[in-house]
């Protein structure tokens, strides 16, 4: 099949495109096509089978290497005010708190300026820059 798509393809290049040439060009790609997609699933159910059976060889090294990230991001103890808390829902409560009290909402500040002191242009008047 490949070999007649290459012999087409340098008919195409001696002579004009046809009709004829083109569609046999499509035919043969659809059936290139589903093969390479009837092989692609012959080995993926063939892989699927052997992994099955023999298991995957990586398996170990992937659970140890997924159990130590797990064991290093784990907060296992959280101190507060000297004292060692171990309880998860407490160590919980503490983080969120502390996050809460660090992105929470600010106290807005009560100092404004009174109208008269904004001049021409939205600039402070020199009068209020004077006192």
């Amino acid at each position: 099949m490949l070999d007649k798509l290459k012999l087409i393809d340098e008919q195409g290049k001696e002579n004009e495109w046809t009709e004829e040439p083109i569609e046999e060009r499509k035919k043969i790609e659809l059936e290139l096509e589903e093969i390479y997609e009837a092989e692609e699933l012959y080995w993926q159910q063939r892989g699927g089978e052997r992994w099955i059976l023999e298991g995957d060889s990586n398996t170990k090294f992937f659970h140890l290497a997924a159990n130590g990230r797990r064991r290093k991001k784990s907060i296992l103890l959280l101190e507060e005010d000297g004292e060692n808390n171990t309880d998860p829902k407490h160590i919980q409560r503490l983080i969120y708190n502390y996050y809460k009290c660090l992105f929470g909402n600010q106290h807005q500040t009560k100092v404004t300026l009174f109208e008269a002191a904004w001049g021409e242009y939205g600039r402070l008047s020199p009068r209020i820059m004077q006192s």
